[in-house]
């Protein structure tokens, strides 16, 4: 004899025990980033085109965490213009928990704050968010940069590996142009979510 577990939902007949003891049922499984993308708590995070001057290591990005849950970053995504140097190597430096720096006291609020990926949902997360601009700098609370990345005038996609951001913890983006830099366009997005469901 069999037993059926109603579903509550539409009170049919959803779950079956077979004879054998066993539950049969069907399931779908998503990565924990895209449940919370889909309950309306995955973002995108751009910091908007900024030019940039000169050669100096330039803030582009940051964001700390202000609310009760963690944030989790997935992937960085780094679009580089061409210098009018040439096609040489920008240099790209993700920071741990960074304390102090003019990209975190003079910093602009982000204009757009966060995007929503789920384009039904009008959440935003509990962070500061900034942009920065030529000549911000950045400070790391360790003294090194967690990430370096070298590359050339492209878009350059890093996966983050899910980079966890507990409460009051931050994280910053920044810039060092080529050798001969004078104008370019650089462009951070940062796609994350915020860890609501208990794992």
């Amino acid at each position: 004899m069999s037993m059926i577990i109603r579903d509550p939902q539409n009170g049919q007949g959803a779950r079956v025990v077979g004879v054998e003891g066993r539950l049969r049922t069907a399931a779908e499984t998503l990565s924990i980033g895209a449940h919370e993308t889909f309950v309306g708590h995955g973002y995108e995070l751009l910091s908007g085109i900024i030019n940039m001057t000169g050669t100096t290591e330039s803030g582009l990005l940051y964001v700390r965490n202000t609310g009760i849950v963690d944030l989790v970053f997935d992937h960085l995504d780094v679009f580089l213009g061409v210098s009018d140097a040439g096609s040489l190597d920008s240099v790209v430096r993700v920071y741990r928990n960074p304390t102090a720096g003019t990209l975190i006291s003079a910093g602009v609020t982000l204009v757009t704050a966060a995007i929503n990926r789920n384009f039904g949902s009008a959440n935003v997360p509990t962070a500061t968010m900034l942009t920065g601009a030529v000549g911000l700098t950045v400070t790391a609370s360790d003294g090194v940069n967690f990430l370096e990345i070298l590359g050339p005038p492209a878009t350059h996609s890093i996966d983050l590996d899910g980079i966890v951001l507990p409460p009051n913890a931050s994280i910053a983006v920044t810039l060092v142009p080529p050798a001969g830099n004078g104008d370019m366009d650089v462009n951070v997005a940062l796609q994350m979510y915020e860890l609501t469901d208990a794992i």
